[in-house]
């Protein structure tokens, strides 16, 4: 969440962002939407070291993360992370 917000200040032009964090027994689902400037993701100038280190994250966490952005319309980020169980929760399993 603070690399996405970060990029929103540095690069949408954009001054207001909105964030969802949600959690359940399965997982944690965290949604990130900004009106401003998008980018091109499908261009790999557009991918700078935020996105690859929010990617990188994200899979060290066995997570999944989808970026959806165009240029003039904003950018869209989903991550969502499966909880592990705690050690007791393993032993009564």
């Amino acid at each position: 969440m603070q690399e996405s917000l970060q990029n929103v200040i540095k690069h949408s032009g954009g001054m207001q962002a909105e964030v969802h964090l949600s959690g359940s027994d399965n997982g944690l689902l965290l949604r990130i939407t900004d009106p401003g400037g998008g980018f091109a993701p499908e261009r790999r100038e557009s991918v700078g070291l935020g996105l690859l280190t929010m990617r990188e994250r994200v899979h060290s966490l066995g997570g999944e993360i989808v970026i959806q952005a165009a240029p003039g319309r904003g950018t869209r980020i989903g991550v969502r992370v499966a909880l592990q169980p705690t050690i007791g929760e393993k032993q009564l399993a």
